[in-house]
C-alpha cells in the first residue's frame, strides 16, 4: 500500500526541514524590525531539523541524545512555532501550564528510552505531546480569526477601501486550523495503530503505519511553512498599502498645496534640480543650485546638466541614466562637478524617479562635500607624515622603501638609504628650548627637501633622526655626493631672533643591493653606517661596512 520506505521519507523530510528552515529565516531577515514571533517560528523549525538530524545518527550515538533530546527537540520546536503565533497577533507567551508539559513528555520520552525501551509507547507520548500543542494552536487560532474577520467585515462595511492589517491573515488562519487539523487527525491515528503494538522495534523497521505517518508531517510542515509565509506576507502587504495609500494622500495635499512646496523647494539647503526623464531637461532648480553651480535658475531651466557641463566626465552622467535604467538605485553616490567658472567639486549625487502632472521626472539633490574629502585627505595624510616637519613618518617611509626595493629589483636597478642623526641637536634646546629645537628641526626638514628629487623620500623617523631614500641611484658615488650635500646644508647656520646656533650632522649610507636586499638589513647597515661616523668625529658620512 505504501511502497516509500521509513528511510527515504525520513532523509527527503531533512530536506523539507532544510529548506523550510531557510525560508523561514529569510521571512525572519525580511520582518525582523515590523512583526514579533517570526524569530519563534525559524527557532521552532531550526530545533526540529536538530531533532531529525540527530535521528539520522540513532545507532550511533548515546539514545539520550538520539531519542531523549530529539523528542524534547521536536515538542519545544512545535512549542516555539505556537508562541510565536501568540506573538505575531501580539498577545501571550509560552505559557507555564505548556513549560510543565515539556518536562513531563521529555520525562516519559526518557522512562521508554532508558528505563523501559519500548517504541511503540515512545510513538504514542509524541503523538499526546503533538495532540496537545496542535489543539492549542486551532483554539488559539479560531478565536483570533472569528474576532480579524468581523474586524475586517466591519472596516469594509465603514467605506474603508483597504484591508486593513488586522484582517489581512483571517483567511489564511482558516487555512493553518486545517492544517493543524490534519496534524491532530495525523496524532489520533498514530495513537490508535500504536496501542495495539506489544513489541518493540528499531525506529527505521517499524513498519507502514510509521511511514504513512511521517509522510503526513512532511504535509503538514510544507503546508505550516507556506501559510505562514504567507500570513508574514498578507500582513505586511495590508500595513506596505496602508501606508502607501497615507502617503498618496499626503503627497497629493502637498501638491495641492504648490507654494508650501515652493517654500520647501526653496529653502531647502541641498542643491536640488528636477529635470524631465524624456529630454533631460531641466525644470527647476532651487537657491542652492544656483550658490553651488554659479549657474542662474532662468539659465539654468530649459538645457540639460549636460549641455550646463555640470559633470566633469560624460561618463559620470551615462553611468547614473543606465543605473536608471535597469532599476537601480541611485544613492548619495560620490562624483565630481564643475561649476561656472570652471572650479571642481566632490558631490554626493541622489535621484529618485517621481511624477509631476503626469511627467516622469527625476528628482535629484547634490550634497556638496568637497571640504569633507579635503579634511579626510588632510586626516590621512597626518597620519603618514611627521606633525611638526610634515614629512614622512617611520610608518610611510618603511611602506615607501619596500615599494622602491621591490621596483628596483624588478627593474635590475641601485637605490641608496641615508641615515642621519644631528650632532649638537641637544645643545640647542638646553640653550634656547625646546621652541628652537623645533624650529631648527622644520628648517632641517625644508633643507633636505632642496637637496633630494622629488622622487625621493626624506623622512622624520625619531627625535633628530632622518632617513632619506633616494631612487634610481647609478653608483655609490652618487649616493655620497648627496650625502656631501646634506651635511653642506645642516652646516649652514641657524638664527632664532638674534641668536644664531651651529650644528652638523652624523649620515650613514647603505646601497641596495650592496649592503642588503631587505628593509631591515638596509636600515641596519645605515645605520652602522651613521654610529661610525659619528665615533669618527661628526659631521661627515660613512659608507655601510667601509669607510669615510
Amino acid at each position: 500500500m505504501f511502497d516509500i520506505d521509513i528511510k527515504t521519507l525520513f532523509y527527503t523530510n531533512i530536506v523539507v526541514n532544510i529548506l523550510s528552515v531557510c525560508i523561514m529565516r529569510g521571512v525572519w531577515m525580511q520582518t525582523r524590525d515590523r512583526f514579533s514571533g517570526v524569530r519563534c517560528w525559524f527557532f521552532g523549525l531550526l530545533f526540529q531539523l536538530a531533532a531529525f538530524i540527530l535521528i539520522a545518527f540513532r545507532g550511533r550515538i548515546p539514545d539520550l541524545f538520539s531519542v531523549v533530546l530529539v523528542n524534547a527537540l521536536l515538542f519545544g520546536g512545535q512549542l516555539l512555532i505556537l508562541t510565536g503565533l501568540k506573538r505575531f497577533y501580539g498577545t501571550g507567551g509560552v505559557g507555564a501550564h505548556n513549560l510543565v508539559a515539556l518536562v513531563l513528555y521529555t520525562a516519559a520520552a526518557w522512562w521508554f528510552t532508558v528505563i523501559d525501551p519500548f517504541l511503540p509507547e515512545r510513538n504514542i507520548n509524541f503523538a499526546l505531546g503533538s495532540l496537545f500543542l496542535g489543539l492549542q494552536s486551532i483554539a488559539y487560532i479560531a478565536g483570533r480569526t472569528a474576532g480579524r474577520t468581523t474586524g475586517k467585515t466591519a472596516g469594509k462595511t465603514a467605506g474603508n477601501p483597504a484591508e486593513s492589517p488586522a484582517g489581512a491573515t483571517a483567511k489564511l488562519g482558516l487555512l493553518l486550523i486545517a492544517v493543524y487539523t490534519l496534524m491532530a487527525v495525523n496524532d489520533v491515528w498514530r495513537i490508535a495503530v500504536n496501542v495495539p503494538l506489544s513489541r518493540d522495534l528499531p525506529y527505521f523497521d517499524s513498519g507502514a503505519q510509521n511511514s504513512v505517518s511521517l509522510f503526513v508531517n512532511q504535509v503538514v510542515l510544507v503546508s505550516e511553512v507556506f501559510v505562514l509565509f504567507f500570513m508574514v506576507s498578507g500582513r505586511m502587504h495590508a500595513e506596505l498599502v496602508a501606508e502607501l495609500a497615507e502617503r498618496r494622500l499626503a503627497e497629493d495635499a502637498a501638491l495641492r498645496s504648490a507654494e508650501k512646496f515652493r517654500k520647501v523647494f526653496e529653502s531647502s539647503p541641498n542643491t536640488l534640480i528636477l529635470t524631465r526623464i524624456e529630454d533631460g531637461m531641466i525644470l527647476d532648480v532651487n537657491p542652492s543650485f544656483e550658490k553651488l553651480s554659479g549657474y542662474a535658475r532662468e539659465a539654468s531651466i530649459g538645457k540639460t546638466t549636460g549641455q550646463l557641463h555640470l559633470w566633469e566626465s560624460d561618463s559620470d552622467r551615462s553611468e547614473v541614466l543606465e543605473a536608471l535604467r535597469s532599476g537601480q538605485q541611485v544613492f548619495e553616490k560620490e562624483f565630481r562637478f564643475r561649476t561656472k567658472d570652471g572650479t571642481f567639486l566632490v558631490g554626493l549625487f541622489t535621484t529618485n524617479l517621481m511624477e509631476i502632472s503626469g511627467t516622469p521626472c527625476l528628482f535629484s539633490t547634490i550634497q556638496d562635500v568637497t571640504s569633507r574629502k579635503a579634511d579626510e585627505e588632510r586626516i590621512r595624510h597626518l597620519a603618514t607624515h611627521d606633525f611638526l616637519t610634515d614629512l614622512a613618518s617611520g610608518t610611510l617611509a618603511a611602506e615607501k622603501l619596500d615599494l622602491a626595493l621591490a621596483i628596483a629589483a624588478r627593474n635590475a636597478a641601485r637605490i641608496a638609504v641615508l641615515f642621519m642623526d644631528l650632532d649638537g641637536f641637544k645643545q640647542v634646546n638646553d640653550t634656547w628650548g625646546h621652541e628652537a629645537g623645533d624650529t631648527l628641526l622644520v628648517e632641517i626638514a625644508r633643507r633636505l627637501r632642496r637637496c633630494v628629487r622629488e622622487a625621493d623620500v626624506p623622512a622624520r623617523v625619531g627625535g633628530d633622526e632622518f632617513v632619506i631614500i633616494l631612487h634610481e641611484v647609478g653608483t655609490a658615488a652618487d649616493a655620497c655626493a648627496v650625502a656631501e650635500k646634506i651635511l653642506s646644508a645642516v652646516r649652514e647656520p641657524f638664527f632664532f631672533g638674534d641668536a644664531q646656533a651651529a650644528i652638523s650632522a652624523s649620515v650613514g649610507i647603505a646601497c641596495y643591493p650592496d649592503h642588503g636586499s631587505d628593509r631591515g638589513a638596509l636600515l641596519r647597515a645605515a645605520d652602522g653606517g651613521m654610529y661610525r661616523a659619528k665615533q669618527a668625529g661628526k659631521n661627515r658620512w660613512c659608507m655601510a661596512g667601509g669607510n669615510e
